[in-house]
């Protein structure tokens, strides 16, 4: 009946299980900002880890604290600065290890302090090599600055706006599960 076949993955995201349909025609259709390759280019298309860090031009680590503000000024990569990505078309919202999601404020400012994943949580993925860059709703790029914050203020994409991505190990932050095999202690 139909000219393709359609697909089901399950995956764990935070304990919910998650059915997501797959349309081989629409991997095609996927586009992510290249630069190099025009504004909205599906050549070369890449995605972000299930999990992943993101490491500064100054060789920090981007971190949501629990306050949910943003820095880029850790020396280690633990739990704190991991992100979980998810897809909205050609955009990208990046939860974090306490639950809440990246955004950009009007004024720049980057807080991870969302429960929700509107327009302003949303981010253009852009490739630059190895590097990635993330462009917010407000068209500005995020930036680790040298003193550590984390902004989303600048109209270019240079190397304070380039971060590498580090992968996690050890699976998806935050899902509280117990082990398959577990003895319980009474008093």
């Amino acid at each position: 009946l139909f000219p393709y076949t359609t697909l089901f993955r399950s995956r764990d995201v935070a304990n919910d299980a998650v059915d997501e349909v797959v349309h081989p025609e629409m991997e095609e259709l996927t586009s992510v900002l290249t630069e190099g390759a025009g504004e909205y280019s599906s050549e070369n298309v890449r995605r972000l880890p299930v999990c992943f860090g993101l490491k500064s031009h100054h060789g920090r680590y981007v971190v949501a604290e629990a306050n949910g503000a943003m820095n880029a000024n850790r020396g280690h990569f633990l739990t704190w600065e991991r992100f979980v990505p998810k897809y909205h078309g050609s955009k990208v919202t990046m939860r974090s290890y306490h639950g809440k999601y990246a955004v950009a404020e009007a004024n720049g400012a980057m807080n991870a302090n969302r429960p929700w994943e509107q327009a302003w949580e949303k981010f253009d993925v852009v490739w630059s090599g190895n590097k990635v860059g993330f462009k917010s709703h407000h068209g500005k790029y995020v930036v680790a600055e040298a003193t550590g914050a984390l902004n989303s203020n600048r109209p270019w994409m240079h190397s304070w706006e380039k971060f590498d991505v580090v992968k996690c190990a050890g699976g998806v932050p935050n899902t509280r599960r117990l082990p398959s095999c577990i003895g319980l202690k009474s008093h």
